[in-house]
Protein backbone atom coordinates (compact mmCIF):
# COMPACT_ATOMS: atom_id res chain seq x y z
CA UNK A 1 0.00 0.00 0.00
CA UNK A 2 1.37 3.36 -1.01
CA UNK A 3 1.77 5.88 1.79
CA UNK A 4 -0.06 9.18 1.25
CA UNK A 5 2.11 12.29 1.31
CA UNK A 6 0.66 14.90 3.65
CA UNK A 7 1.10 18.64 3.18
CA UNK A 8 1.69 19.60 6.80
CA UNK A 9 4.23 22.42 6.91
CA UNK A 10 6.90 20.14 8.39
CA UNK A 11 4.59 18.38 10.87
CA UNK A 12 3.68 14.73 11.02
CA UNK A 13 -0.04 14.02 10.48
CA UNK A 14 -0.36 13.19 14.19
CA UNK A 15 1.21 16.50 15.18
CA UNK A 16 -1.07 18.34 12.73
CA UNK A 17 -4.21 16.85 14.30
CA UNK A 18 -2.85 17.38 17.81
CA UNK A 19 -2.18 21.08 17.16
CA UNK A 20 -5.50 21.41 15.35
CA UNK A 21 -7.44 20.12 18.37
CA UNK A 22 -5.46 22.33 20.77
CA UNK A 23 -6.12 25.41 18.63
CA UNK A 24 -9.80 24.54 18.37
CA UNK A 25 -10.03 24.31 22.14
CA UNK A 26 -8.36 27.71 22.49
CA UNK A 27 -10.40 29.30 19.69
CA UNK A 28 -13.63 28.03 21.24
CA UNK A 29 -12.97 30.17 24.29
CA UNK A 30 -10.97 33.02 22.74
CA UNK A 31 -11.25 34.69 19.34
CA UNK A 32 -7.48 35.33 19.46
CA UNK A 33 -6.89 31.79 18.11
CA UNK A 34 -9.71 31.59 15.56
CA UNK A 35 -7.67 32.73 12.55
CA UNK A 36 -4.88 30.25 13.32
CA UNK A 37 -7.41 27.44 13.73
CA UNK A 38 -8.83 28.30 10.31
CA UNK A 39 -5.32 27.93 8.85
CA UNK A 40 -5.31 24.36 10.11
CA UNK A 41 -8.77 23.80 8.61
CA UNK A 42 -7.28 24.87 5.25
CA UNK A 43 -4.31 22.50 5.69
CA UNK A 44 -6.70 19.63 6.43
CA UNK A 45 -8.75 20.54 3.34
CA UNK A 46 -5.57 20.42 1.20
CA UNK A 47 -4.94 16.91 2.53
CA UNK A 48 -8.33 15.58 1.48
CA UNK A 49 -10.10 15.98 4.81
CA UNK A 50 -13.17 18.12 5.30
CA UNK A 51 -11.63 20.62 7.73
CA UNK A 52 -14.91 22.42 8.43
CA UNK A 53 -16.65 19.14 9.27
CA UNK A 54 -13.79 18.07 11.54
CA UNK A 55 -13.84 21.48 13.25
CA UNK A 56 -17.57 21.18 13.97
CA UNK A 57 -17.15 17.63 15.32
CA UNK A 58 -14.31 18.76 17.61
CA UNK A 59 -16.30 21.77 18.82
CA UNK A 60 -19.23 19.49 19.57
CA UNK A 61 -16.87 17.34 21.65
CA UNK A 62 -15.59 20.41 23.52
CA UNK A 63 -19.17 21.46 24.28
CA UNK A 64 -20.18 18.00 25.48
CA UNK A 65 -17.12 17.71 27.73
CA UNK A 66 -17.90 21.08 29.29
CA UNK A 67 -21.54 20.11 29.85
CA UNK A 68 -20.40 16.85 31.43
CA UNK A 69 -18.05 18.68 33.81
CA UNK A 70 -20.77 21.15 34.81
CA UNK A 71 -23.27 18.35 35.44
CA UNK A 72 -20.94 15.83 37.11
CA UNK A 73 -21.24 17.07 40.72
CA UNK A 74 -24.97 17.55 40.32
CA UNK A 75 -25.28 13.95 39.04
CA UNK A 76 -23.36 12.80 42.12
CA UNK A 77 -26.01 14.43 44.37
CA UNK A 78 -23.66 17.18 45.54
CA UNK A 79 -26.20 20.01 45.14
CA UNK A 80 -26.03 20.71 48.87
CA UNK A 81 -22.26 21.13 48.76
CA UNK A 82 -22.45 23.37 45.69
CA UNK A 83 -25.22 25.60 46.97
CA UNK A 84 -28.25 26.82 45.05
CA UNK A 85 -26.43 29.81 43.52
CA UNK A 86 -23.74 27.57 42.00
CA UNK A 87 -26.31 25.05 40.77
CA UNK A 88 -28.21 27.95 39.16
CA UNK A 89 -25.03 29.31 37.53
CA UNK A 90 -24.23 25.88 36.19
CA UNK A 91 -27.76 25.44 34.86
CA UNK A 92 -27.45 28.70 32.92
CA UNK A 93 -24.06 27.71 31.50
CA UNK A 94 -25.43 24.27 30.56
CA UNK A 95 -28.36 25.98 28.80
CA UNK A 96 -25.93 28.19 26.86
CA UNK A 97 -23.73 25.23 25.93
CA UNK A 98 -26.82 23.32 24.79
CA UNK A 99 -27.68 26.18 22.44
CA UNK A 100 -24.17 25.99 20.97
CA UNK A 101 -24.51 22.21 20.78
CA UNK A 102 -27.72 22.60 18.77
CA UNK A 103 -26.00 25.03 16.37
CA UNK A 104 -23.21 22.50 15.75
CA UNK A 105 -25.69 19.64 15.35
CA UNK A 106 -27.60 21.66 12.75
CA UNK A 107 -24.38 22.57 10.95
CA UNK A 108 -23.55 18.86 10.69
CA UNK A 109 -27.05 18.16 9.39
CA UNK A 110 -26.59 20.86 6.76
CA UNK A 111 -23.17 19.56 5.67
CA UNK A 112 -24.62 16.05 5.40
CA UNK A 113 -27.57 17.24 3.28
CA UNK A 114 -30.16 16.76 6.01
CA UNK A 115 -32.99 19.29 5.93
CA UNK A 116 -34.31 18.53 9.42
CA UNK A 117 -33.15 20.87 12.18
CA UNK A 118 -32.86 20.35 15.90
CA UNK A 119 -34.55 23.36 17.45
CA UNK A 120 -35.10 22.37 21.05
CA UNK A 121 -32.51 24.78 22.41
CA UNK A 122 -32.89 27.65 19.95
CA UNK A 123 -34.08 30.58 22.06
CA UNK A 124 -35.89 32.31 19.20
CA UNK A 125 -38.01 29.21 18.67
CA UNK A 126 -38.89 29.05 22.37
CA UNK A 127 -39.90 32.73 22.43
CA UNK A 128 -42.14 32.24 19.38
CA UNK A 129 -43.95 29.32 20.99
CA UNK A 130 -44.42 30.89 24.43
CA UNK A 131 -44.50 34.37 25.91
CA UNK A 132 -41.84 35.28 28.44
CA UNK A 133 -44.24 35.11 31.43
CA UNK A 134 -45.14 31.51 30.67
CA UNK A 135 -41.67 30.41 29.57
CA UNK A 136 -40.83 28.72 32.86
CA UNK A 137 -44.11 26.76 32.85
CA UNK A 138 -44.29 25.76 29.18
CA UNK A 139 -40.67 25.07 28.35
CA UNK A 140 -39.32 21.55 28.62
CA UNK A 141 -35.78 22.86 29.20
Amino acid sequence: MKKKKFITKGMTPGELFDRFTILLQKSFFSDDYRERAEEYVAILDKNGFDGKFLRIICELQIININIWHLESDIRKDKEGELGLMEVGRRALRIRDYNRERTKRSNAINELMGESERDEKFELDQIKEKSNVDNLHRTSTL
